[in-house]
């Protein structure tokens, strides 16, 4: 058994393993906010357990075992984080902390059910990769939105800064994993990147931008194919919810009726002002004006 702490170590590198970063004593001061001497003082701990190499100005590279514990804290941190999420009507910048605390509490058997339960996900709601029990893969190839800078659509693959008060900025952008971008260049005075979004054109700042890893869109994920609120189906269209947003009871009321992302809506009323009647898993729902606004599907043909 190794403290929490240390398990904090291993998961840091391991993240940036993931993202073919290389770890190194300053790089992991900064990540985890702590001091150079006590960056060495940790390594040098983990080094003499057989968690971590490391040669004087160098690296430090996780062990087979190493990988093995950084891998089961980084799968369980991202099970709890989609499990708040999606079941728990927590919205996606509330549950980092959170998962935080619940990962060095899971024992491994319940880790295991949690997984089984959340089986049709392979990503947290920030993007990121749930790892299998095999260990450490590297991330999903993706560049940071600012080396996108001539004019094309991107399609957002994950965010890498978690904390709270970014990722609300985003959620003001309507920025999240899956959307897909148009970028109009950067603005080589100060870095910045110009994006179209629904008709819309926001200036992103560059160190906004440099924490939104994007990658090429491919042609069927334009805007003709994007997510699109409820409210703008007919009567008899049929969605499949990909996302939905809100306050806690909002949530919580969906959830409740079975509106998870993944479920099959099917419009029954919609006059285009008043309340929408829509019906999911055999159950019809009324949704305000501004709810139908909050819970977006992608089109099914029918």
């Amino acid at each position: 058994m190794i403290d929490e702490r240390s398990e904090q170590y291993l998961k840091a590198i391991g993240q940036m393993e993931e993202e073919g970063e290389k770890a190194t004593t300053s790089s992991l001061a900064r990540s985890l906010g702590v001091s150079m001497p006590s960056v060495t003082e940790m390594i040098q701990r983990l080094s003499a357990k057989g968690l971590v190499r490391h040669q004087r100005r160098g690296p430090v590279r996780l062990t087979k075992d190493g990988q093995r514990l950084a891998s089961s804290l980084i799968r369980r941190h991202r099970l709890w984080e989609a499990f708040l999420v999606r079941f728990l009507g927590f919205s996606w910048d509330e549950v980092h902390e959170e998962a935080c605390r619940l990962e060095h509490a899971t024992s491994p058997g319940l880790g295991e059910r949690l997984a089984s339960f959340l089986r049709d996900l392979d990503t947290c709601p920030h993007g990121h990769a749930i790892p299998v029990r095999a260990g450490l893969h590297r991330a999903e190839p993706a560049v940071p939105l600012t080396k996108f800078p001539a004019p094309g659509a991107v399609r957002v693959v994950r965010i890498q800064d978690e904390t709270a008060q970014f990722l609300r900025r985003l959620t003001r952008l309507d920025i999240s994993p899956g959307r897909v971008l148009q970028t109009e260049g950067v603005r080589s005075a100060d870095g910045s990147v110009r994006v179209r979004l629904d008709g819309r054109s926001h200036q992103v700042p560059a160190k906004v931008a440099e924490q939104i890893m994007v990658q090429p869109a491919q042609a069927e994920e334009t805007a003709a194919d994007r997510a699109v609120a409820v409210g703008e189906l007919r009567p008899d269209q049929v969605g499949i919810i990909v996302d939905l947003s809100g306050g806690r009871s909002f949530m919580a009321r969906l959830l409740a009726l079975g509106c998870s992302p993944g479920a099959e809506v099917k419009v029954v009323h919609n006059s285009g002002h008043g309340p929408l009647i829509v019906s999911v898993r055999g159950t019809r729902v009324a949704l305000g004006r501004g709810e139908a606004e909050r819970l977006l599907v992608k089109r099914v043909d029918t």
